[in-house]
């Protein structure tokens, strides 16, 4: 259209200074100069149209740019005006695009937020936060925000992006109280844990105490029976008149033996099931020799031996437990003889000196 044109201004030049008389030269120099004028304006629009189809591409691929994209993207002038958003800002707020256009940013804020995305606002390039951001229905939500500050087409804009964490946030709040469950959970579990662990060490003393009565009845067996039997003695010696002062002294002697070894037990046994609280250098095979001393009945009763032999050592640690730690040893030893029905069974508790660490160590 506009090539036509330039060539009928040009004719139309020619016509005039035609009629006018003009010579040719200075007809030449109008037609020139028509010519350039009408270059620059066939140039000029050459140059508008093609700006205008860049502007309008732009604009295209920006508008692709906002409606590809999973956030919320919304445009507001330095007023805070929204100019323009994107289909998931509209639907993530309950508005209808062209509605979105002319809202205010405080409208899009739920009270208890404001201050904050007021003072974020103003700073150019925000990293994400947390905000509580409203529908149009009034109710809210947790928005994750961001905002840049942009020159578009000669203009100050603010370019806002939001998404909706409302979700991750219940998913977080769920898995708080999870932990928080679980950890009650466990701290029951570790209670029953406890509770029960206390019964069988309630029951492991029970059953201690049984063998410790046990190995009393066993040692004390003996000891009692030979009371016994010098008590109905007597007076058979009496009727035989061998009863003196010297008779009278051995008998008391005798006996207070026996009743003295019967309280040496006791007191053993006692002292067997103390609690050691301090630490103490100790003879390892003397200990060893004790412990097994208050089986002695028990061994004689179902005929097993026990043969205590290598060189001794002392050493600092707790007494009691170590002693405890053989009388089950050796208990052991005699339930695994008794079970397979041994006739003469028998138990070696020999020391021997390890190599690696040069210490002492004692084992049936």
């Amino acid at each position: 259209m506009y090539r036509y044109l330039f060539f009928f201004q040009i004719s139309t030049s020619l016509l005039y200074a035609h009629e006018d008389g003009l010579p040719v030269g200075t007809l030449t120099e109008v037609v020139c100069m028509t010519a350039i004028i009408g270059l620059i304006v066939l140039y000029k629009y050459f140059l508008r149209h093609k700006h205008d189809l860049e502007l309008k591409k732009s604009e295209k691929s920006f508008k692709m740019l906002m409606e590809s994209t999973i956030e919320g993207i919304i445009i507001f002038d330095d007023h805070g005006m929204c100019l323009k958003c994107n289909k998931v800002a509209a639907n993530m707020f309950g508005y209808q695009v062209k509605e979105m256009a002319g809202i205010h940013a405080s409208k899009l804020i739920c009270e208890e937020s404001v201050y904050l995305v007021k003072e974020k606002m103003k700073i150019y390039n925000q990293t994400p936060y947390e905000a509580k951001v409203r529908r149009k229905d009034g109710s809210c939500f947790s928005g994750l925000l961001r905002g840049r500050n942009i020159f578009y087409n000669g203009r100050k804009i603010r370019v806002s992006t939001v998404i909706d964490i409302s979700e991750i946030k219940q998913l977080q709040y769920d898995l708080e109280a999870l932990n928080y469950n679980l950890e009650e959970k466990v701290a029951q579990q570790v209670e029953d844990i406890r509770q029960k662990d206390q019964m069988l060490l309630h029951q492991s003393k029970l059953a201690s105490m049984g063998e410790m009565i046990g190995a009393i009845a066993h040692q004390w067996r003996q000891p009692l029976n030979a009371l016994n039997i010098n008590i109905q003695n007597l007076d058979d010696d009496f009727d035989d008149g061998l009863i003196d002062k010297a008779f009278i002294d051995d008998f008391i002697h005798h006996n207070s033996q026996i009743i003295q070894f019967m309280s040496k037990t006791i007191d053993d046994f006692r002292n067997f099931y103390r609690i050691d609280k301090v630490k103490e250098c100790f003879s390892v095979k003397e200990a060893v020799k004790v412990t097994t001393s208050m089986q002695s009945a028990k061994l004689k009763h179902y005929s097993i031996t026990l043969n205590i032999t290598g060189k001794d050592i002392c050493v600092t640690g707790y007494k009691q437990e170590f002693q405890q730690v053989i009388l089950n040893l050796v208990n052991n030893a005699i339930d695994v003889i008794m079970k397979n029905r041994v006739q003469i069974g028998k138990i070696d508790c020999s020391g021997e000196k390890s190599n690696k660490n040069q210490r002492q160590w004692w084992r049936d």
